[in-house]
């Protein structure tokens, strides 16, 4: 399968989306059924699976 790049990511925090870069990202956690993404500006849920996001080989 041929690897994507993404320039971007989108979160949600309450009713409010952010946009961020993949090296913005700090860390990755899940919470009850959700997949949470960690950067300086906060802690966001992602609308995307744990293997659609950006990893280091």
């Amino acid at each position: 399968m041929k690897e994507r790049k993404r320039p971007y990511f989108v979160g949600r925090k309450g009713e409010m989306q952010h946009v961020f870069r993949a090296e913005e990202i700090i860390c990755l956690f899940t919470e009850q059924d959700s997949i949470m993404v960690r950067t300086k500006q906060g802690i966001f849920e992602s609308f995307l699976s744990l293997l659609s996001l950006p990893s280091e080989k």
